[in-house]
C-alpha cells in the first residue's frame, strides 16, 4: 500500500525539483545554442555533437549534481545501497530523449525554407539550410 505522506514528501523532494531543473535546462540550452549556433554562427558544431553528446553531458550532470542529495532519498528496501543507481539510470533516461528532441525540433524550425528556381542560387544563402527549387536542369 502506499503511503500518502512518504509519496507526497518524495514528490516535493524528488520528483518536482526533478521537472523543474529539466525544464529550465531545455530551456537554457535551446537558447544558448539559438544564439551560439543558429543565430550568430559562433559555435558552429555538427548536429550530432549538438544533438547528442552534449545532450548526454548536460541530461547526466544535471542528474550527478542538482539530483544526488534528492536521489539519495529514495531507496528501495530491497536493494539497499545501490538502488539509488536505478534511480539515477532513470532519470538521465527519461531526460536525454527530451533534450535530443528538443535539440532536432530547434534545428528544424530556425530556418526559413527558402523558394529559389535553380541550383546556382543555393550559393547566395550561405547561412540557409532549407531550399525548395523550382527548376531542374538534367
Amino acid at each position: 500500500m502506499l503511503d500518502k505522506a512518504l509519496t507526497s514528501i518524495k514528490l516535493k523532494l524528488v520528483f518536482f525539483p526533478f521537472l523543474w531543473s529539466s525544464l529550465s535546462i531545455i530551456l537554457l540550452y535551446c537558447v544558448i545554442r539559438w544564439i551560439l549556433d543558429i543565430h550568430l554562427n559562433i559555435w558552429p558544431l555538427k548536429d550530432t555533437f549538438w544533438d547528442g553528446i552534449i545532450a548526454l553531458i548536460l541530461s547526466s550532470a544535471i542528474v550527478f549534481a542538482y539530483m544526488r542529495p534528492k536521489i539519495k532519498l529514495l531507496r528501495f528496501k530491497l536493494f539497499e545501497e545501490k538502488s539509488s543507481n536505478v534511480f539515477y539510470f532513470m532519470m538521465i533516461l527519461s531526460l536525454f530523449p527530451i533534450v535530443v528532441t528538443s535539440q532536432a525540433y530547434l534545428s528544424k524550425v530556425s530556418y526559413d525554407t527558402i523558394e529559389v528556381s535553380h541550383v546556382e542560387e543555393v550559393r547566395r544563402y550561405p547561412k540557409q539550410t532549407y531550399f525548395q527549387i523550382t527548376t531542374f536542369p538534367v
